[in-house]
């Protein structure tokens, strides 16, 4: 803590880092180390500091990622929408195009039906003069023929 002198804060630091008491001497003003030992205090330091940085970089990187994901999500949430009122307007589309085409099927279908009533119409006005003709030629040939009876019979009536 701040209560802790120099010596004592160099103490906590090779405590911390497993050195023995053997291999270190404290002096007035410095630390002496016996020689190897710096060395390997150097190679848990680098050690640490490795993994402070990899714990750093996956933080960081996990970070990243979410920050991604979040972003792949809206960007995503926004596709569908869009997506979505594109297929509504198409759909819109549709629907009327296939309104449209019920109205031309139901206005051709009238014009058909409509000839096709004239025809019926036109092919029954014909029979129906084919009849009349020929009830009216052999009305006349029956008038023609009594007439001629009728005549016949006054000629021999005069006789």
């Amino acid at each position: 803590g701040k209560a802790d002198g120099p010596k004592e804060q160099c103490q906590k630091v090779l405590a911390y880092f497993q050195v023995s008491n053997e291999f270190t001497q404290f002096g007035h003003t410095k630390l002496f180390l016996r020689a190897g030992t710096l060395g390997h205090m150097e190679i848990l330091r680098k050690n640490t500091l490795q993994g402070i940085a990899r714990i750093q970089s996956h933080w960081r990187g996990y970070r990243q990622r979410a920050v991604f994901l979040r972003l792949r999500a809206a960007a995503v949430n926004l596709q569908a929408l869009r997506r979505g009122k594109v297929a509504r307007v198409a759909f819109g589309v549709m629907v009327q195009e296939f309104r449209a085409a019920v109205c031309i099927q139901r206005h051709a279908s009238g014009v058909l039906a409509r000839r096709h009533c004239a025809r019926r119409r036109e092919a029954v006005a014909t029979v129906q003069r084919c009849a009349r003709r020929w009830l009216l030629v052999r009305r006349a040939r029956r008038f023609a023929r009594e007439f001629r009876e009728l005549e016949t019979a006054r000629e021999a009536a005069r006789a």
